[in-house]
């Protein structure tokens, strides 16, 4: 795992704690054996991976201020909603599940949403909620 994370610099030293944190305590705590991943499918799950991270941070950045990028990343994100009949990213997350790479790809939310399906993991997160500060406008907070 050390080495891992001392080639692929992708990860901050938040996650990468996280990582270790996730990895190593489960097989510590119990006593059965130690899953050995091939490195062909090791090195695939980590692809998949660091895209994951990097297209949720890419989101996140796109979402953080009232500029621009949030009113094109909300439009993005109430469009794949609508198309998938879904309230929130969770929602979506389980419809997109099946979709193929290409027609996940079409919408960033999608995509974000299917690659976490890929991995097998969840993210709770409401980029466009109406009650977040972020989402309120300059005058509004004036």
């Amino acid at each position: 795992m050390a080495c891992f994370l001392r080639k692929n610099r992708d990860l901050s030293i938040e996650n990468s704690l996280r990582l270790i944190e996730r990895t190593l305590a489960p097989p510590l705590a119990f006593s059965g054996p130690v899953i050995i991943w091939p490195e062909k499918e090791f090195k695939r799950l980590t692809a998949a991976f660091v895209r994951c991270y990097n297209v949720w941070g890419h989101l996140t950045r796109c979402c953080q201020f009232d500029d621009g990028t949030r009113q094109l990343a909300e439009i993005t994100c109430k469009d794949a909603l609508k198309k998938h009949v879904c309230l929130d990213m969770e929602d979506l997350q389980f419809e997109v599940e099946f979709l193929t790479w290409d027609q996940a790809s079409q919408n960033c939310f999608v995509f974000a949403c299917h690659l976490t399906s890929a991995l097998g993991i969840k993210v709770s997160w409401d980029p466009i909620h109406p009650d977040w500060i972020v989402s309120a406008t300059n005058i509004d907070l004036a």
